[in-house]
C-alpha cells in the first residue's frame, strides 16, 4: 500500500469525492450540531445576524472585538446597531485582559472571541470573565468548527457561537449558530438557497477531479473562466473585499438540501486530527517559516491552512502555481473603523502571511510536493545507514541515551529486553538501526518477525503490554525513520506487512508510514501548567466537589495514610499487596495478572533504576488501595491499580489516582499519564488526549488483501485474517 502520485491540483479546501454520496449516515453529529438551539445557515454573515437578534442587543450596546477580526463580521455587528471598541492581543493572541478592563464602559455588553485559523482560545477562562461583568460571549468559530480548547468544543461556554461547517468539511456554504440559552427564532418564513448550494457542491467536485492531474486541471482552467468565488483562489478572508458588498439579503436564508445530506455523511472519523498531523508534518519542514503563535501547535486545533511568512509573495506565488499548489491569504484588512494605530499593530508582520493547504485528504507525497514548492531544497535531509541487527544486547549501551530523548518509559532497552525475555516465544528479531555520518545511533525500529506463512508479519517488541511503541528516535528524525520502514516495506526485505500497535498518535506514525490506521484508543493525560490551584481548576465542580466529600468522609470514618515505596523499601512485600489488591479489584483473571511474572520482573528493574511509583493507601491500618506506575526523567506513567471493594463507597481509586497526580505535580513532572485506555474516569482528570493508533503497512497482492480484511472486520477473511483483528492472540 502507498500514497497515491498525481502532479493533479492541491487545494486549500478540501475536495468532494462522488464515493462521499454513498457512504452511510453518521450517528451522533459533532457539537454543536445535535444542540438545542442550533441553526443552520448559508453564510457566517447570516448566522452571526440571526444570533444577535436571539441575543437581544440593543442598538448602541458596545461590544468589545479584536483588532484582528474578519471585517465582513464587524460589518455584520455594525449593521446591527451596535458600537464595536477594538482591543489588542497578547503575543499568542489571547485577548489583553488589562486592555480589555480599561475599554469597559456603561454601555459594555458582549466580548467578541475569534478562534483564527483553527487556534482555540482559553474559552473557559474569558466565560468566567464575561461572568463576573456580566457579559455576553460571542464566540466566532467560523474557521475553528471541530477544535476543542481543554478538552471541550469550542462554543460550549459561548452565549453565542458561529462554526464554519464548510471551512473543514467538503461542503456548500454551511454555517451553524448556536444560542446558549433558547433557540434561534428567525422572523418570517424561510426561503431555501437559490440553486439548491449546488454551484459550491460542484466547486467541490472540481477541485477533486482537478486533484488527480495537472492535465485535467488545466484543461478546466482552459475551458470555463475561474469562478471569482471558487474557494481557495484569493483567500479565506479578502484583503480586498469592499464592505459595502456584504449583502446580508436574506438572513433567514436556509441551506439547500444536498448540504444536509453530505453533512451527515461526511461527519465521520477525525477530521481535526489528520489536519493537526499534516499541520506537524509541514512543520517539520518549514518550521522557521511558521509565524509566531501558530508555531506551537494545541492538542485541540483544528487548523484550517498551514501558515508561513514568505519575504516575496510573487516568487512563492509562482513556485506553488508551478507544482499545482494552491495558495490562501489568510489576514484580511481590519474594518475601516478600527482606528490607525490599531490597524497599524493587527497589520505589522502580516504583509507577507500565506496559508497552505492542510487538510484531512492531503497525503505524505502531497505534503512533500507543498514542502518542496515553498523552498525547493528541503529534502536534502541528512543521510542515515542502515542496519538489521538480531542482537538487543549489542545495542544497550547506545540504546539508552537515545530513549532519554523520548521521556518515555516504553522506549527503553529494558522494557524491550524483559518484554523479549518473557514473550519472545522462539521468534527472530528484525530490528534496523539508523546511524548517521558519524556512526551515532540515530534511531532504532524495534521489530521481530511474528508470522512466517502466508505473508510475513513483524509487529514492535512490547506489543499488547505496553503504551507509546514504535520507533524509538529524537525528535526531528522521525520523518526519516518513517521513510526508511516504508522503502524496507516496499523493498521486501524481512517482512510483507508491519503490524504496529499502541503507536503514539501524537507522531502522526499513520501518516508518515503511508499505512492503513485500522484502530485507535484513547491514551488521555494530565498536562501541568502553571500553580496546582490552576490545574485543579480546569477539574469539573462536580468532580472537585466529589472529592473533597469523599476525603472527608474517608477520613473521618477511617485513619487514611498514603505512603510511596521508598528507595531502601521491600519491593516484594509491596508488589504482594499490589498484586493481591488488584486481584480484589478485578476478581476474574486479567491478563495483567496473566502476565505478572514479566510485570514483577521489570519493576524490580525500574525500581533499581528508580523508575518505579508504587504508592499505597492503608485504611486503620490495612492496605485499602494500590497504584503501580513509572517515572521517567519528567513523565509520570499511571500503570495499574486496584483497591479493596469495602471501601468502593468513598471512591477510593479515584481519591488515589487524583493524590498521585497532586504529588507528580509537586515532585515537578511535567505532565501525568494514564496510558492506553479511554475509561471515563480519566477524562475527569485529563485535559488531552493524543491517542494511540494501530497501523499496517503492507506490500504485495497477499497482503494487502489481509491489510483491507483487517480494515473491514465484519467480511468474511481468512483464519490468520482473524488472527490480525485480535493482535493479543
Amino acid at each position: 500500500m502507498g500514497d497515491r502520485v498525481s502532479d493533479g491540483l492541491l487545494d486549500v479546501w478540501p475536495p468532494l469525492t462522488p464515493l462521499a454520496y454513498f457512504r452511510r449516515t453518521v450517528t451522533g453529529l459533532p457539537f454543536p450540531l445535535e444542540t438545542p438551539g442550533c441553526r443552520l445557515h448559508v453564510r457566517p454573515i447570516h448566522a452571526l445576524y440571526a444570533g444577535l437578534t436571539a441575543l437581544g442587543l440593543q442598538p448602541g450596546d458596545q461590544v468589545l472585538v479584536p483588532a484582528h477580526h474578519d471585517a465582513a463580521q464587524v460589518e455584520v455587528l455594525m449593521r446591527a446597531g451596535l458600537a464595536c471598541v477594538f482591543y489588542g492581543s497578547t503575543p499568542d493572541l489571547e485577548p489583553d485582559e488589562e486592555e480589555l478592563t480599561d475599554r469597559l464602559g456603561p454601555r459594555s455588553r458582549a466580548l467578541y472571541l475569534s478562534h483564527l485559523l483553527g487556534f482555540p482560545r482559553d474559552t473557559a477562562r474569558w466565560r468566567r470573565w464575561c461572568d463576573e461583568r456580566g457579559l455576553v460571549l460571542i464566540e466566532d468559530a467560523t474557521q475553528a468548527w471541530l477544535a476543542t480548547s481543554h478538552g471541550e468544543p469550542v462554543g460550549t461556554h459561548a452565549d453565542l457561537s458561529i462554526h464554519g461547517l464548510d471551512a473543514m468539511l467538503p461542503l456548500p456554504n454551511l454555517t451553524a449558530a448556536l444560542v446558549r440559552s433558547g433557540s434561534l427564532q428567525s422572523p418570517g418564513s424561510r426561503r431555501r438557497e437559490r440553486g439548491l448550494g449546488l454551484d459550491r457542491v460542484v466547486m467541490r467536485h472540481r477541485a477533486w477531479v482537478a486533484g488527480k492531474s495537472g492535465v485535467v486541471q488545466g484543461l478546466i482552467d482552459w475551458s470555463s473562466a475561474r469562478d471569482p468565488d471558487e474557494p481557495g483562489r484569493s483567500g479565506l478572508v479578502d484583503g480586498d473585499m469592499t464592505l459595502g458588498d456584504v449583502a446580508l439579503d436574506d438572513p433567514t436564508l436556509r441551506p439547500g438540501p444536498v448540504g444536509a445530506f453530505l453533512l451527515a455523511r461526511l461527519t465521520g472519523g477525525d477530521p481535526a486530527r489528520a489536519r493537526r498531523e499534516n499541520y506537524r508534518l509541514l512543520q517539520e519542514q518549514l518550521a522557521d517559516l511558521v509565524p509566531s503563535p501558530f508555531d506551537q501547535l494545541p492538542e485541540g486545533a483544528a487548523p484550517l491552512v498551514f501558515p508561513i511568512d514568505v519575504p516575496d509573495k510573487h516568487l512563492a506565488a509562482r513556485r506553488l502555481a508551478d507544482r499545482q499548489v494552491r495558495w490562501t491569504n489568510v489576514w484580511s484588512s481590519p474594518h475601516p473603523s478600527v482606528p490607525p494605530s490599531q490597524a497599524a499593530i493587527a497589520d505589522r508582520g502580516r504583509a507577507g502571511t500565506v496559508g497552505l493547504p492542510v487538510h484531512q485528504r492531503l497525503n505524505t507525497i502531497d505534503l512533500d510536493r507543498i514542502a518542496e514548492a515553498v523552498r525547493p531544497s528541503v529534502r536534502r535531509e541528512e543521510r542515515f545507514y542502515i542496519d538489521q541487527v538480531d542482537d538487543l544486547d549489542a545495542l544497550r549501551d547506545e540504546w539508552t541515551p537515545l530513549a532519554v530523548q523520548t521521556s518515555n518509559i516504553f522506549a527503553t532497552w529494558e522494557w524491550h529486553r524483559t518484554w523479549w525475555d518473557h514473550f519472545g516465544n522462539g521468534n527472530r528479531l528484525a530490528i534496523t538501526t539508523l546511524r548517521d555520518l558519524r556512526g551515532t545511533l540515530r534511531g532504532v525500529v524495534p521489530l521481530y518477525l511474528w508470522k512466517q506463512r502466508p505473508v510475513r508479519i513483524a509487529r514492535f517488541l512490547g506489543n499488547t503490554a505496553g503504551d507509546q511503541l514504535g520507533p524509538i528516535c529524537a525528535a526531528g528524525d522521525e520523518a526519516a525513520v518513517g521513510r526508511t520502514i516504508r522503502d524496507l516495506v516496499r523493498g521486501g526485505q524481512a517482512w510483507d506487512m508491519v503490524l504496529g500497535e499502541q503507536l503514539p498518535g501524537g507522531c502522526a506514525w499513520g501518516k508518515r508510514l503511508s499505512g492503513r490506521v485500522v484502530s485507535r484508543e484513547g491514551s488521555p493525560v494530565v498536562r501541568f501548567a502553571g500553580t496546582w490551584e490552576e490545574t485543579t481548576g480546569r477539574w469539573s465542580r462536580r468532580l472537585r466537589k466529589e472529592l473533597r466529600r469523599d476525603e472527608r468522609r474517608l477520613r473521618d470514618d477511617h485513619d487514611l495514610q498514603i505512603t510511596t515505596l521508598a528507595a531502601d523499601g521491600d519491593l516484594e512485600t509491596e508488589l504482594d499487596t499490589f498484586f493481591t489488591l488488584h486481584r480484589a479489584r478485578w476478581p476474574d483473571r486479567t491478563r495483567f495478572e496473566q502476565r505478572e511474572s514479566f510485570h514483577r520482573d521489570f519493576a524490580r528493574q525500574a525500581f533499581d533504576k528508580g523508575w518505579l511509583r508504587l504508592r499505597i493507601a492503608t485504611a486503620d491500618g490495612k492496605p485499602a488501595a494500590a497504584r503501580l506506575g513509572f517515572r521517567y526523567r519528567d513523565i509520570e506513567s499511571g500503570y495499574q491499580s486496584g483497591w479493596d471493594a469495602d471501601y468502593s463507597r468513598y471512591s477510593l481509586g479515584i481519591l488515589l489516582a487524583a493524590d498521585t497526580i497532586r504529588v507528580a505535580h509537586e515532585d515537578g513532572m511535567k505532565e501525568f499519564r494514564f496510558l492506553r485506555g479511554g475509561e471515563d474516569y480519566k477524562y475527569r482528570f485529563a485535559n488531552a488526549d493524543p491517542g494511540l493508533e494501530t497501523v499496517i503497512l503492507s506490500r504485495g497482492a497477499t497482503a494487502g488483501l489481509a491489510t483491507a480484511g483487517v480494515a473491514f472486520k465484519g467480511t468474511a477473511v481468512p483464519r490468520y485474517v482473524r488472527q490480525l483483528m485480535d493482535p493479543n492472540d
